[in-house]
């Protein structure tokens, strides 16, 4: 029914931090991104991390074959957190697993935004999912594991401005 292929080798050097499941839905129109995060994620500085990386790329709020975005335009993302700390390991995963089959429900509208949606679960005080999907014509596979990079050196950048960690 679906396509698994697994990126456990990690991106930016940071394996710690990375850990997917990268699943194309039938028909090919959505592909959703699985990642666990175990560091700890800042939710403010990953939703603007999301937000300037995409506005930076220009692309996708527009139509792939039209004129990408200008540097610095505003780039609707659907984000949502969702904190589910207070309930059982098997009541979190059965939650995260309900939201991973409604999402693949929801298709886009290529002619509107949003263009793609990000979904973040906290699992404990560190242990964190996020979901990202997308419609498949609007980036390869080359892009996704790009932008990955991106935002999660645009939020460490953010969390520890200074570098030190």
């Amino acid at each position: 029914m679906k396509s698994d292929v697994s990126l456990q080798t990690g991106i930016a050097g940071r394996p710690r931090w990375f850990n997917a499941l990268y699943c194309t839905l039938p028909g090919g129109e959505i592909q959703q991104l699985v990642c666990w995060l175990r560091e700890g994620v800042n939710e403010a500085a990953f939703a603007q991390s999301w937000r300037e990386v995409m506005a930076r790329r220009g692309f996708c709020d527009a139509q792939p074959w039209e004129v990408p975005l200008q540097p610095g335009t505003a780039v609707e993302i659907c984000f949502v957190k969702k904190d589910i700390r207070g309930l059982s390991v098997d009541e979190q995963n059965e939650r995260f697993d309900q939201y991973l089959r409604s999402d693949r429900h929801h298709a886009f509208n290529l002619d509107a935004s949003p263009r793609m949606r990000v979904a973040l679960f906290q699992f404990t005080e560190m242990d964190f999912k996020f979901v990202w999907t997308f419609p498949q014509p609007l980036l390869d596979d080359q892009d996704v594991i790009s932008i990955l990079e991106e935002v999660l050196a645009s939020h460490e950048a953010i969390v520890d401005p200074s570098g030190e960690g």
